[in-house]
C-alpha cells in the first residue's frame, strides 16, 4: 500500500498535514500537548499521544473517500493565482488531464486522479449514481445498464411522467 495523504487530527480540530517528505508539522494545544505529522507520501511518522485521529490515507481506500481527501496543490487555471490545496473532486478536467501527463507523478497518486477522470467520462455510472443514491464508483453494472437505458431513452424522445 502507498499513501496518498498523510494527516492527523487533534483533539482541538486541528489538522496537521505532511505533503512531502521534509514537510515536518507540529501543534502545541491548549494543554500543552504536543501533536506532529511528518514524512509525506513517502513514509507516515506521527505523534502517538492516543488522543488523535489518523487522517493518512492509502491507496487502496474507496475512491470516493480518495477524491474528497486527496489534496492536489494548484496555482489556478492560468498558473496566477495563489497556491491553493483543492481536492480532486473539485478540479478542473483539463487540469487533472494535464497532471496525470506529467511525469514523476506517485503512481498511487496518478491511479487516483486517472479513476477520477474515469468517474468522470461514463455519463451512465453518472446517471446510474444519482438514479440509485449512490457514488459513482459503487454503481453495480446492473444500474449502470438500467442507466444507459434512460440515457439513451432520453436522447431518443423518451419523456418523464
Amino acid at each position: 500500500m502507498q499513501i496518498i495523504y498523510n494527516a492527523l487530527r487533534t483533539p482541538d480540530g486541528t489538522i496537521l498535514c505532511s505533503k512531502h517528505r521534509h514537510d515536518y508539522n507540529t501543534h502545541i494545544d491548549a494543554n500543552g500537548k504536543e501533536y506532529m505529522v511528518d514524512g509525506g507520501l513517502d513514509y507516515a511518522r506521527r505523534s502517538a499521544n492516543g488522543d488523535e485521529e489518523c487522517l493518512t490515507l492509502y491507496d487502496d481506500a474507496p475512491h470516493s473517500i480518495q477524491r474528497e481527501t486527496l489534496k492536489w496543490g494548484t496555482y489556478g487555471i492560468n498558473g496566477d493565482q495563489p497556491l491553493k490545496y483543492v481536492p480532486i473532486s473539485e478540479m478542473d478536467t483539463a487540469h487533472l488531464e494535464a497532471v496525470v501527463k506529467t511525469p514523476g507523478i506517485r503512481r498511487a497518486i496518478r491511479n487516483c486522479m486517472i479513476k477520477e477522470l474515469e468517474c468522470r467520462q461514463d455519463i451512465h455510472r453518472t446517471t446510474a449514481a444519482q438514479v440509485f443514491g449512490v457514488e459513482n464508483d459503487e454503481a453495480t453494472a446492473d444500474q449502470r445498464r438500467s442507466a444507459k437505458a434512460i440515457n439513451f431513452g432520453l436522447i431518443h424522445g423518451m419523456e418523464i411522467k
